[in-house]
């Protein structure tokens, strides 16, 4: 799974989009995909301005798969109806 990829899965899932960032623009309280200039990967979720539960990878596609499975497993993550 790459970026876009992941990006159609979460929106699939019902995910708010406010809950993850995938372009750079960390805010709190975000679960964050990060590119390295040394061409490795980050995930974390971000939280006054910390790198919790941070992770590397060396390819988009582990680190996406990371990501989508972190944000899924939050109860909180999905829109509720109504």
């Amino acid at each position: 799974m790459k970026k876009e990829e992941l990006q159609q899965a979460l929106v699939a899932e019902g995910i708010r989009p406010n809950i993850y960032c995938l372009s750079g623009h960390v805010r709190d309280e975000q679960y964050v995909l990060a590119f390295l200039p040394d061409g490795s990967w980050e995930v974390y979720y971000s939280e006054r301005g910390n790198k919790n539960d941070l992770e590397r990878f060396m390819t988009e596609e582990e680190a996406c798969r990371r990501l989508f499975e972190r944000v899924c497993a939050d109860s909180s993550s999905r829109r509720t109806g109504g």
